[in-house]
């Protein structure tokens, strides 16, 4: 018996390419309506469907389907003995795309301006309040952009795992780090940050999550149970004493990207990307004993 050895598989990349529409890129021309404003849309999708209805039009149209499809072709490789030579190029290039578009998204000014708009007050029912819900809606929906991008990055690097592969990986350009001379002492001195925050119901992560934040440069995002004020003070009271400052990008950008603002269950959009006002003096002065007891007692 002769055996035939099995046709390298070919990769189909329809479905990626109206799915790298969907998510890599804004909509910088979205369509602003106020006779209703329900009618302004966001790549195609009105505000009436809501920023959860676009997102369950990509998760079953597109996401569900791509991912099916990734499977498939895996299998398909790894028959055809072409994992390495097929498979893993794709999902290497893939995983770099969808780093850059988070970059991307994270870092435009138009996506910036629309988040000015959960600050912004109007007279209800007038042609300018009707705007903002709009703009709302644009920047709710850039988000479920991110948010499927953050889990297609998280799969591609199980597909690199699971095959053992050593990628290059770009370097990050924006994460926080320890000044120097507290580099010895940094475990414990998170660690009794982290202690004092949770048990005051500020977050809800490990010790070892929250220390990662802060020590490596591409951690998994971490709960933050209150206001963005009280995080960005945080922020701000850690900037001065533990951490180096970062001359590339705001720590508030930084913060917005490591800790995910949660209230009665559910994430946060933040409302503006920088400092504008502190908390209430006594959550200043619980961050203020927070901060200065842990590094006291480690140094």
């Amino acid at each position: 018996m002769i055996f035939k050895p099995m046709k390298t598989p070919l990769y189909d990349n329809r479905l990626e390419v109206q799915l790298t529409k969907m998510l890599c890129e804004l909509d910088e021309n979205p369509k602003v309506c106020t006779n209703p404003v329900e009618a302004s849309s966001y790549k195609g999708h009105q505000l009436s469907d809501t920023d959860q209805g676009f997102h369950r039009y990509i998760y079953e149209h597109l996401f569900i389907r791509f991912i099916e499809y990734i499977e498939s072709f895996k299998a398909e490789c790894i028959n055809a003995y072409a994992v390495r030579t097929h498979f893993v190029p794709v999902v290497k290039r893939l995983l770099n795309q969808y780093n850059e578009a988070i970059d991307s998204l994270y870092a435009s000014e138009i996506r910036i301006g629309w988040s000015e708009y959960f600050n912004e007050t109007y007279n209800s029912g007038t042609k300018d309040n009707l705007k903002k819900l709009a703009y709302q809606f644009f920047y709710n929906a850039s988000a479920v952009q991110i948010s499927f991008l953050g889990k297609l990055m998280d799969k591609m690097k199980d597909y690199l795992a699971e095959f053992e592969v050593t990628i290059p990986k770009p370097e990050p350009e924006y994460y926080f780090t320890i000044l120097p001379e507290f580099t010895s002492k940094r475990h414990n001195i998170l660690y009794d940050i982290h202690k004092n925050l949770k048990a005051n119901g500020y977050i809800d992560c490990t010790d070892e999550a929250f220390k990662k934040v802060f020590t490596t440069r591409e951690p998994k995002p971490i709960r933050w149970l209150e206001s963005q004020r009280s995080l960005f003070y945080f922020i701000k009271q850690l900037s001065r004493r533990l951490l180096v400052e970062n001359n590339k990008t705001s720590k508030y950008y930084i913060a917005e990207r490591y800790f995910h603002i949660y209230k009665g269950g559910e994430f946060m959009h933040p409302k503006k990307i920088k400092y504008d006002k502190n908390p209430s003096p006594k959550v200043r002065e619980f961050m203020d004993k927070v901060i200065d007891d842990a590094i006291s007692a480690f140094s």
